[in-house]
């Protein structure tokens, strides 16, 4: 099974940035970029 690509250092402060502006809930960010997301 493989490894996703780490993240940049600047797209998860873009990322960051988008779920602070209130544009998207940590769900819709990690859909986006293909992450599960741990409750």
């Amino acid at each position: 099974m493989g490894r996703k690509a780490k993240l940049s250092k600047e797209m998860k402060l873009r990322i960051v940035q988008e779920y602070l502006d209130g544009n998207k809930s940590v769900r819709e960010l990690a859909d986006e970029y293909g992450y599960h997301v741990n409750h």
